[in-house]
C-alpha cells in the first residue's frame, strides 16, 4: 500500500557514533547507525535489486535463506552504501552488523543499528542517505514515477560529486587495500596516498606501486624521460632518439631532421599523458605540441618506431605481468560505415560503464578521430573492408578507447623479459613498469629491434585482466602475511604504576620486545616517543613501529568504549583487576561496555580471557 510521502517507510536518524578503532567485529573504523523503519510492504528483491542496479554497477549477491526480509533488506542497504563508496575509490570493505533495537517506537516503528566500516562518516551518511531515497521511492509506488526517478538519477551525480574529495588517487592503493583486507592484513593511513600494510616488524609502505624500498633516485631518473634515456643508454639498451624542445617552431625544425612521423611527449610525466604518437606533418605536430604544452613546459620531439605497444610489469627482478596494449579503433565488416562502427563500439558494456562512471564516451569521432581518418584516407562514411583495421587514436590508454590483452608471461621471447627486468634493475626499481615498442614478444628484441620508449617507477598493475595480482604482490612483499603476536591487556582506572608493572610482566611472559600504555610505549626495554594522548593512540604508534616483533597493548576500558580496538584480533586477552579485588567483585560499567564492544573481537572470550589478581601478581 502506498505511503505518505511525508512518512517514509526507511528513516535514518541524525544521531550516529563513529569509533576511530574497529569495534563491533569490523576491521576498519566503525560506524554506528540507527534506522528507524515503518511496517513494511511484501518485499520483491529481484525487483529491489534490479531497481538499485541502474545506478550501482556491483550487484547483490549474498543468500537471503537465513534471514528475515527486514535484516535482508539492511544487509542490501550496508552492501550499496559500501559498494558505492568503492567504485568511487574510497577503501570501505567488510560485512556489517545488524542489531534490533529493543526500544519500540512510534506507530508499530521497529529501530534496528547498523555497524559499519566507514573512511570518512560524511561520505557513508550521503551514500546511506541516497539508498533510502531510492528504496523510499520504490516501496511507494513499485513503478517509480518519472519524476522521482529523475529526483534520484540527480541525487546520485550530487553523491558521486560529494564524494569525489574522500576517493584515492590511482587505482592501485585501492586494490592493494581490498586485497590486504582479503587476506587480514591490518592497514593504516599514515597521511596522503601513503599507507602501511602489516603491523610491527611484519609491515611494508606502499604508494601507489611505489614502497618504501623503492629508491627516490630511481623514480627521479624515470620520471625524466630525457635523463632515463641517456642512463639507459650508456648500458647499451634501445632507447628512443628524441629531443627536448623549446617553442612550437624549434619542435618543427628538430621534426624535419629527425624524419616524419614523430612522437610529441612531455619529458616529465607519464601514463600517457600529453602524448601524441604517429604525427605525419607540420600541421599535426603543431596541434600536438600546443595540447602537450598545456600539461608540461618540457616537450620532447622523438623519432616514431613503428611496432607494437607492450607493458613489461618487473616486481623484485623478474616480470609479472606483459599486456599488450592497442590505440582506439574499429576494425571492418564489409558492410559497415566507420560511424557505424563506432556507434557499435559505443554501445558495448565497458564504454558504457566508463559513461556512467566518468559522464564522457571514451571513443568518439572528435577531431583526433577525424584526423587520423583522413591520414588513412577515409571519411564517417567509409565502409572498411572485413578485418580491416581503422585507427581513431594516438594513444593506447584504456581512458581515451584504447584495449589491453594479457600476454601470458611464458609465452614472451625470454630476451624481452631480460631487457625489462635490465631496464628496472639499472634504475633500482623494486617495482616497474617499462614500456617496449616491438614487433612481437614472441619474439627476441635482439632480432626485430625495440625501444624502451618509457620507465614508469609507479606504474598502475591492473586489475581486470589479473584479479589476483595485488594478492599475490602482497604476499611476496609482505613478511608473515602482515602479523605479528599482539597480545590484549584490558585495564579499567587503575593507577598507571599498576598498569606499568602488570603490561611489563605480561610482556616478559608472553616473549613480548614491546608494550604500550597510556603512560608510552617500551620497545626492548627502552621507552619511546613523548607521552601520548591516551591508550589508544599509544597502542597504535606500538603497531606501526618496525621495531616490534611481539607486542603487548595496555588498553583503557574507558579509552577502548571511546576509540574502539586498534586491530582487530588479539593472539590473548587479558583483563586486569584492581589490586586487592576480591574474586567476587562486579566489572566496572566502562570495563562492561569495552567487553561489549569487543566480544565480536574474541574469538573465544572464555578460554582466551584470563585475569590478571593484581599488580604483584604474575598474569
Amino acid at each position: 500500500m502506498p505511503q505518505n510521502p511525508s512518512q517514509p517507510f526507511l528513516m535514518l536518524d541524525k544521531q550516529h557514533r563513529t569509533y576511530q578503532g574497529m569495534a563491533y567485529g569490523q576491521r576498519q573504523s566503525t560506524l554506528v547507525v540507527s534506522l528507524r523503519i515503518q511496517p513494511l510492504p511484501t518485499l520483491n528483491f529481484p525487483a529491489i535489486d534490479d531497481h538499485m542496479a541502474e545506478w550501482i554497477i556491483k550487484p547483490y549477491l549474498d543468500s537471503d535463506d537465513t534471514t528475515d526480509a527486514t535484516t535482508a533488506l539492511l544487509r542490501r542497504i550496508h552492501h550499496w552504501q559500501a559498494t558505492i563508496q568503492e567504485e568511487h575509490s574510497i577503501p570501505v570493505f567488510g560485512d556489517c552488523v545488524v542489531d534490533r533495537d529493543s526500544r519500540a517506537g512510534e506507530n508499530g516503528q521497529e529501530r534496528y543499528r547498523l555497524a559499519l566500516s566507514f573512511i570518512h562518516p560524511k561520505a557513508s551518511i550521503a551514500a546511506l542517505d541516497w539508498i533510502l531515497d531510492a528504496l523510499n521511492a520504490l516501496l511507494q509506488n513499485p513503478a517509480v514515477p518519472a519524476a522521482a526517478r529523475g529526483r534520484i538519477t540527480r541525487g546520485f551525480t550530487q553523491l558521486k560529486a560529494d564524494l569525489r574529495p574522500y576517493a584515492i588517487r590511482g587505482t592501485n592503493m585501492m586494490h592493494f587495500l581490498a586485497a590486504a583486507h582479503d587476506q587480514g592484513m591490518w592497514w593504516h593511513n599514515l597521511n596522503g596516498g601513503t599507507y602501511c600494510i602489516g603491523i610491527g616488524s611484519n609491515s611494508r609502505w606502499l604508494s601507489s606501486s611505489i614502497t618504501d624500498k623503492t629508491p627516490n633516485l630511481g623514480v627521479a631518473i624515470a620520471k625524466n624521460k630525457t635523463a632515463s634515456a641517456i642512463v639507459l643508454g650508456k648500458y647499451c639498451l634501445p632507447v628512443p632518439k628524441h629531443r627536448l624542445v623549446n617553442s612550437e617552431k624549434n619542435a618543427v625544425a628538430v621534426a624535419q631532421q629527425l624524419g616524419y612521423p614523430v612522437v610529441i611527449k612531455p619529458a616529465d610525466k607519464d601514463q600517457g599523458i600529453g602524448v601524441f604518437a604517429g604525427l605525419r606533418g607540420e600541421r599535426s605536430l603543431r596541434i600536438a605540441y600546443r595540447a602537450a604544452k598545456e600539461v608540461s613546459s618540457h616537450i620532447l620531439v622523438e623519432k616514431h618506431h613503428h611496432g607494437e605497444d607492450y607493458r613489461f610489469t618487473v616486481m623484485a627482478d623478474r616480470v609479472i605481468k606483459i599486456m599488450h596494449r592497442k590505440p582506439g579503433q574499429v576494425t571492418g565488416d564489409g558492410q559497415q560505415t566507420v560511424a557505424q562502427l563506432v556507434a557499435q563500439a559505443q554501445a558495448s558494456e565497458d564504454h558504457q560503464r566508463a559513461l556512467r562512471r566518468t559522464g564522457k564516451m571514451r571513443l568518439q569521432l572528435d577531431a583526433e578521430a577525424l584526423e587520423l581518418l583522413e591520414d588513412q584516407e577515409l571519411t564517417t562514411e567509409s565502409i572498411p573492408a572485413i578485418n580491416e583495421m581503422v585507427l581513431l587514436r594516438r594513444k593506447s590508454n584504456i581512458s581515451s578507447g584504447g584495449s589491453h590483452a594479457l600476454i601470458p608471461v611464458e609465452a614472451a621471447h625470454p630476451d624481452n623479459c631480460t631487457l625489462a627486468i635490465r631496464a628496472a634493475s639499472i634504475l633500482g626499481l623494486d617495482i616497474a613498469g617499462i614500456d617496449l615498442i616491438m614487433p612481437d614478444a614472441r619474439e627476441s628484441w635482439l632480432t626485430t629491434g625495440a625501444i624502451i620508449c618509457e620507465v614508469n617507477a609507479q606504474p598502475q598493475i591492473g586489475y581486470r585482466d589479473t584479479p589476483g595480482i595485488y594478492k599475490d604482490m602482497l604476499r611476496e612483499l609482505v613478511p608473515g602475511a602482515g602479523a605479528i603476536p599482539v597480545h590484549l591487556l584490558l585495564t579499567s582506572g587503575q593507577p598507571a604504576s599498576q598498569i606499568f608493572e602488570a603490561a611489563q610482566q605480561c610482556a616478559d611472559k608472553l616473549g613480548c620486545n614491546a608494550f604500550s600504555t597510556a603512560s608510552g610505549i617500551w620497545i626492548d626495554g627502552h621507552q619511546q616517543g613523548w607521552h601520548p594522548e591516551n591508550s589508544y593512540r599509544a597502542a597504535h604508534a606500538l603497531l606501526l613501529d618496525k621495531g616490534v616483533h611481539c607486542a603487548l597493548l595496555a588498553l583503557d576500558a574507558r579509552d577502548t568504549a571511546t576509540f574502539g580496538l586498534p586491530i582487530a584480533e588479539f593472539s590473548t586477552t587479558t583483563v586486569l583487576k584492581a589490586a586487592n579485588a576480591s574474586a567476587a567483585q562486579q566489572p566496572t560499567p566502562e570495563l562492561e561496555q569495552a567487553l561489549s564492544l569487543l566480544q565480536a573481537h574474541l574469538q573465544t572470550l572464555n578460554n582466551q580471557r584470563r585475569t590478571a589478581e593484581d599488580s604483584t601478581t604474575s598474569p
